[in-house]
C-alpha cells in the first residue's frame, strides 16, 4: 500500500523516499484500526506527511485517488468472487447481489466524479459556506492536482492493477488463519469469500465495519461448511493482528522530530 502511494506521490512531482511513505502509512493504518472511520486514519497521516513535506494538494489529492481506486478495484475483485460463489452454489442471494451491484456503481460513480471539474466545482460551492477561511484555495489546489492524474491512464491502470492484485495478501492471510485454527476452509473458498467480507465490511453502515464484517465472515463461510465460532474467532484474530501490526505507526506517532519543521502550507 505504501508503495502504491508512493507511486502516485512521486508521478505528482513530489521528491518523496520510500521510508517516509512507510512511515506515513502505518501511523495512518494505526489509527484507522483504532478510530471509528478510516478516513480519520487518512487524515493523520496526510497531516503527518505535510510536517515533513512540501505540497500539502500533491498529499490530499494522491490520497483521495488512492481511496477511490482501491474501493473500485476492491469492488471488482468481489464481483468475480459473487459470480464463482454462484456458480459453486448454484443458487440466488438476491440481497447481497444488490449489495455486490450497487458497491460496484458507486465505485465507477465515484471514480467518474474524481476526473469531472464539475463535480470539483460543486464540491468547492459547498465547502465554500462553512466558516474555514481558505477552504476554496485548498480544494482549487487539490483539483488541479487531481486532474493532472487525468493526463496519466497508464499510471492509474497500473495502480488499479496493483490494487486487485493487493488482494491476494489478504485472502492468504485468511486462509492461513483457517490452518493455524484447524478450520477446513479451502484456497478456492478463501478467494470466494474474504473480496466479498471486505466489500460487505467497507459500506458504510456501521463504525468501522464492527459487527458488519463479523456477520459477513459468518454469512459467507457457513456456505463452506465453516462452524459459526470458528468464522467469528477468525474475524476476531484478524482484528487483533492488524492493530499488533501496525504498533510501528503507534511508536512512530508517539516519537518526537528532532528539527522542528513546521507545517508547510497547502
Amino acid at each position: 500500500m505504501a508503495y502504491k502511494w508512493t507511486i502516485l506521490l512521486r508521478a505528482s512531482g513530489m521528491s518523496v523516499s520510500n521510508r517516509i511513505t512507510f512511515k506515513a502509512y502505518y501511523i495512518g493504518s494505526f489509527w484507522s484500526s483504532l478510530l471509528p472511520f478510516s478516513i480519520g486514519g487518512d487524515m493523520i497521516r496526510i497531516r503527518w506527511l505535510m510536517k515533513r513535506m512540501q505540497g500539502g494538494a500533491i498529499i490530499v489529492s494522491s490520497v483521495v485517488i488512492e481511496r477511490l481506486l482501491g474501493a473500485f478495484a476492491l469492488a471488482i475483485v468481489a464481483s468475480g468472487s459473487f459470480i464463482l460463489l454462484m456458480v459453486y452454489l448454484d443458487l440466488r442471494l438476491p440481497a447481497l447481489s444488490m449489495s455486490i451491484f450497487l458497491l460496484l456503481v458507486v465505485s465507477i460513480i465515484a471514480v467518474m466524479a474524481l476526473f469531472s471539474r464539475s463535480a470539483h466545482d460543486i464540491v468547492k460551492k459547498l465547502m465554500s459556506r462553512l466558516p474555514f477561511d481558505g477552504v476554496s484555495d485548498v480544494i482549487e489546489k487539490v483539483k488541479t492536482e487531481t486532474m493532472a492524474f487525468k493526463e496519466k491512464p497508464w499510471l492509474l491502470m497500473f495502480f488499479l492493477i496493483l490494487s486487485i492484485l493487493e488482494q491476494a495478501f489478504s485472502i492468504s492471510s485468511v486462509f492461513i488463519m483457517a490452518k493455524v485454527f484447524s478450520i477446513d476452509l479451502s484456497l478456492m473458498w478463501a478467494i470466494i469469500g474474504v473480496p466479498l467480507i471486505l466489500a460487505i465490511a467497507k459500506m458504510p453502515i456501521s463504525v468501522n465495519g464492527l459487527g458488519v464484517q463479523e456477520g459477513a465472515f459468518a454469512l459467507i463461510f457457513s456456505f463452506a461448511g465453516v462452524p459459526l465460532t470458528g468464522s467469528v474467532m477468525m474475524c476476531v484474530m484478524d482484528r487483533v493482528l492488524m492493530l499488533l501490526a501496525t504498533l510501528p505507526g503507534a511508536l512512530w506517532t508517539a516519537s518526537v522530530s528532532k528539527r522542528n519543521k513546521g507545517v508547510p502550507g497547502i
